[in-house]
């Protein structure tokens, strides 16, 4: 069906705007990993915290900062759908498996789009395993991630807590083989800080406290607390026991 050359005036930066397939598989992979040039990958994760949901997709669907949150292929998708009179448009990736779909419609409305998009990751992901990423040695390590990775314990149970990212300021804990949390190394206030990016502690600060000679006693994440050793004496442990020293 022929459809006029619409202009949405003031609405204009908010869509009116043209791509093609493969410019759109780009973004997608941008959206998957971030770019040096442009962003970084951990504050796209942070972008894709949940801050706003309706009720009226039980939940299905959120959004985050400037991107939709779906739920799909390895857990959760992100990216957007568009539309303008004569075209629908979808872009949305599975981070967790540096995948993307990408669907272009001729439709002003009839073609669910974003549910298509939806279905082809999740059918990669039911048959296609995810690609390893090739192993490459950051050039320089935060001095905070140094401090922190190595082996801690949440009660008795042991995470590993290792270096991530090229630049060395990512930290991924894994308890066995499975990610349980991810932080990034944020500025705050002139201080380093370790920002949760994925996981149980998606949004929540990781605190290093420090013994009287500055050496790293334990970690506190809200109310979590990991200690080299399960149960440490000298550490406060919610549910374990009093500290008996500092």
């Amino acid at each position: 069906m022929p459809e006029p050359a619409t202009d949405t005036g003031a609405m204009a930066p908010a869509g009116q705007a043209w791509s093609t397939v493969s410019d759109l598989g780009r973004y997608a992979a941008f959206l998957a990993a971030g770019h040096t040039d442009v962003l970084d990958g951990s504050w796209l994760d942070l972008a894709s915290h949940p801050v706003g949901a309706t009720r009226a997709s039980g939940l299905a669907g959120a959004h985050g900062l400037g991107l939709a949150l779906v739920a799909g292929g390895s857990g959760m998708l992100r990216g957007h759908t568009g539309s303008m009179p004569g075209f629908q448009a979808a872009c949305f990736v599975d981070a967790a498996r540096r995948t993307g779909a990408v669907v272009l419609a001729g439709s002003t409305t009839g073609v669910p789009a974003g549910g298509l998009a939806v279905d082809l990751l999740a059918l990669l992901h039911d048959h296609e395993p995810t690609l390893p990423v090739a192993w490459r040695p950051p050039a320089t390590v935060s001095p905070l991630v140094r401090e922190v990775v190595g082996v801690w314990h949440w009660g008795n149970t042991p995470y590993v807590f290792r270096v991530e990212g090229a630049a060395g300021d990512q930290v991924v804990v894994r308890r066995g083989d499975a990610v349980a949390h991810r932080f990034a190394v944020r500025r705050a206030a002139d201080e380093e800080q370790l920002v949760g990016t994925g996981g149980y502690h998606d949004g929540e600060t990781l605190e290093v406290h420090r013994r009287p000679d500055g050496s790293v006693s334990h970690l506190i994440v809200a109310t979590f607390v990991y200690t080299r050793t399960p149960y440490d004496p000298e550490v406060p442990v919610p549910g374990g026991h009093p500290a008996t020293g500092t």
